[in-house]
């Protein structure tokens, strides 16, 4: 007698379709609340050193530090992280402009930018 294995989703003759970056997407760096927050442990979400961390904070103040004081290009997003599903709301910076290159040659990456 054979016994079935239970399928897991996306089996039943049917690829799952992974999602990948377009290259508009990858000009970008995602910032959630919760990689800066002071009040949630490294292995919780938080990015960057407590000394860098502030209390409580949203998605509205990073888009407003990063268009108002570094002078980015940002989208406020109505996703939240896994992690934080409760708290919605998540900052994409642009890093890159059209030709690929780095706007800020500073920041070449998503963590330099949660330190600034």
């Amino acid at each position: 007698m054979e016994v079935e294995e239970p399928q897991k989703e996306g089996e039943a003759g049917e690829k799952e379709e992974v999602k990948k970056l377009t290259e508009e997407e990858k000009k970008y760096v995602k910032v959630y609340p919760i990689y800066i927050n002071k009040n949630v442990k490294y292995e919780k979400g938080r990015k960057i050193n407590l000394e860098l961390c502030v209390e409580k904070p949203d998605s509205l103040q990073i888009l407003r530090v990063c268009k108002e004081l570094l002078g980015l290009t940002c989208i406020l997003q109505p996703n939240s992280h896994p992690k934080d599903w409760e708290k919605m709301g998540r900052v994409l910076v642009q890093i890159k402009d059209k030709e690929g290159k780095l706007i800020k040659e500073e920041i070449k990456n998503s963590k330099k930018y949660l330190i600034i």
